[in-house]
């Protein structure tokens, strides 16, 4: 799901059901932009057989309604982007995320 191999990392201790947390491993420059964080993403597939069935009869026939319990929904992907500044990054990322980081002489990211 995640793109562009190593440039993004998953915060596994902060990711839920419903939230994926990611940090871009690389400083940027003002104007840039980061590489893909996913160029994909699943429903998972047993949703499609989520329906209500209701059965009606009549004469010698049995009719059964067939609804789908997605019908009208829609899939929505929110990105909430937060940053810091590069000056003592390390620092800077804890006051604000409470993440303890490494970045190494290039300025890439890991954790601790």
């Amino acid at each position: 799901m995640y793109g562009s191999g190593n440039d993004w990392l998953v915060d596994e201790e902060s990711c839920t059901s419903e939230r994926t947390v990611l940090y871009y491993t690389k400083p940027l420059k003002q104007q840039q932009t980061t590489s893909l964080f996913a160029d994909s993403f699943l429903i998972d597939s047993m949703t499609m057989y989520k329906a209500t069935f209701g059965y009606s009869s009549e004469l010698q026939y049995t009719n059964i309604d067939t609804t789908m319990d997605y019908d009208g929904y829609m899939a929505t992907v929110t990105a909430e982007v937060d940053a810091v500044i590069s000056t003592n990054a390390e620092d800077q990322i804890y006051s604000a995320w409470k993440k303890e980081v490494n970045i190494d002489a290039n300025g890439i990211l890991s954790f601790k």
